[in-house]
């Protein structure tokens, strides 16, 4: 089993959900939990929390550390979680779309993409959160980079890396992100799990979520780069958040944060892959 606790202040956190990718459960008065993971199941390799709303958990850098990686070799082990007060009354949230900070082949110091990120978005985005007396997050929504990994290279990064990303990212806030096609390994298109491996080493789980004042924020893997970059949501996916809407009230509002459009623009209908998340989500504003 994995257990352990959640707290602020020293004492327990009743009601967060935690999960492990595939079961999920709610702390108790105490702030504690226990999961029945299996450890060999590769969708369980974190156990992870959505952020209650009026709450922070701690960053390294401007990432928000709401996983704990979980040891495969482990029976029985324990991830505490700590977690901050913070007013959300009124908040901000910047959504910043496809960066393509640079490519596989290119250097990182004489790319122009990484110049204009770093001398001109981060800038105006500190600017902007300077401005701000209200707490104020973020969510990349994929492709940070290019596919950063070469062929016969053993899996090492090339190029431009998540961890240059998160270095030059210089923001005092918390970031968000979701996968993108381009974040993938293309060189491994035929194993999922393995063109997915340097993101989730980097990120962690594939699907999060977390709390906002009213609103409950989901950043969800929607690309599917067997072969090519399809554009998906699959059917442990969809268990998973049936899991998280029933253990969320239902007047709370919920925003769905993926790389892909949800809509066809030629035919102005939702792409088929949404529905079921629609149906999942019901009737929520």
């Amino acid at each position: 089993s994995v257990s352990g606790t959640v707290t602020c202040d020293g004492k327990g956190v009743a009601g967060v959900v935690v999960t492990d990718g595939v079961n999920m459960v709610k702390t108790d008065a105490n702030g504690a939990y226990v999961l029945p993971t299996n450890v060999k199941d590769p969708h369980c390799q974190f156990v992870h929390i959505s952020i209650p709303s009026g709450y922070e958990v701690e960053r390294i850098g401007n990432a928000p550390q709401f996983f704990k990686r979980i040891d495969p070799k482990a029976k029985k082990q324990t991830h505490n979680f700590k977690l901050t007060k913070v007013d959300q009354s009124v908040y901000s949230v910047l959504a910043l779309g496809d960066p393509h900070l640079t490519d596989v082949y290119a250097k990182r110091a004489d790319h122009r993409g990484t110049k204009f990120y770093k001398e001109e978005v981060i800038p105006a985005i500190n600017e902007y959160v300077a401005q701000c007396k209200h707490p104020v997050y973020m969510v990349t929504l994929g492709d940070m980079t290019q596919t950063s990994t070469r062929p016969g290279w053993k899996g090492r990064e090339a190029g431009y890396s998540f961890k240059n990303y998160l270095e030059d990212t210089k923001v005092d806030i918390p970031v968000f992100n979701a996968i993108g096609n381009h974040d993938h390994n293309k060189y491994h298109r035929y194993n999922e799990e393995r063109a997915e491996r340097n993101y989730i080493k980097t990120f962690g789980p594939r699907n999060q979520s977390f709390e906002l004042g009213e609103t409950l924020f989901l950043t969800f893997d929607n690309i599917n780069y067997y072969r090519s970059a399809n554009e998906e949501i699959d059917s442990q996916q969809l268990v998973w958040l049936s899991e998280l809407m029933e253990k969320t009230p239902s007047d709370k509002r919920v925003a769905v944060c993926m790389h892909a459009s949800a809509t066809d623009f030629t035919k102005g209908v939702l792409k088929p892959y949404i529905k079921p998340l629609v149906s999942i989500l019901g009737n929520r504003e």
